[in-house]
């Protein structure tokens, strides 16, 4: 993996499309990062399920936690704020969480267990106002209904009232998705955009570019802002 991005990144810096100072740093942050998991994995002898059941607990009691400091921060501030406990912003902190949610929503589906986890989980994403949080949950109950055909039209239904209640009634989700079909089919036109739609459009043009010049290799590390 260390001997491909090496590649890539000679590539992009020779072709042009990417400049050494960025490269480094980028490089060196991956393969610091790279050689970590590697070297933690290789100590726990590989036991993936062990890692993962680590995770998910610490990111129930992550859950936990945020729910007094968010409503410490509305008391403070005498406004209704956007949870995300300790991460630097909701989108992060539903990031942080997802996984671990969609495992105990699974083992609840499946064994009828971990009923607060999900009740917990369900309450952080709902406060968050994330719309990524939202879709991704959206996603997640549709993945673990697909394989009962009884339960399709419901939790197609389900899903599809809570994420336009979502778009109705929170003012943070309804500009974003706005925004960003708004540019979606304005040529890609980001004047005034927020920084969600901005993220999402411009890294998509920025992929879609270099993957028509170079598919196999990319531009390298660090050639995004390129």
């Amino acid at each position: 993996f260390l001997l491909y991005l090496t590649a890539s990144s000679i590539v992009g810096v020779a072709t042009g499309k990417d400049a050494f100072p960025v490269t480094f740093i980028e490089y060196r942050a991956v393969v610091l990062s790279v050689l970590y998991y590697y070297y933690f994995f290789k100590l726990i002898k590989f036991d993936s399920d062990r890692a993962f059941a680590t995770y998910a607990k610490f990111a129930f009691w992550f859950a936990v936690i945020a729910l007094p400091y968010w409503a410490g921060s509305c008391i403070a501030t005498h406004t209704l704020q956007r949870l995300r406990g300790f991460a630097t912003e909701p989108a992060q902190f539903c990031l942080i969480i997802l996984p671990a949610y969609y495992w105990y929503a699974y083992k609840f589906r499946t064994t009828r267990k971990h009923a607060l986890e999900v009740t917990v989980f369900t309450l952080t994403v709902a406060l968050s106002e994330s719309s990524l949080g939202y879709v991704c949950t959206a996603i997640g109950a549709l993945i673990l209904l697909s394989g009962n055909r009884r339960h399709m039209f419901a939790a197609v239904t389900t899903v599809g009232t809570l994420l336009s209640a979502a778009y109705v009634m929170s003012p943070y989700v309804k500009p974003r998705i706005d925004q960003t079909l708004l540019a979606v089919t304005s040529d890609n036109d980001l004047t005034g955009s927020n920084l969600s739609t901005y993220t999402f459009v411009s890294n998509a043009i920025v992929t879609q570019q270099v993957l028509k010049e170079s598919p196999l290799f990319g531009n390298g590390l660090g050639s995004h802002q390129v």
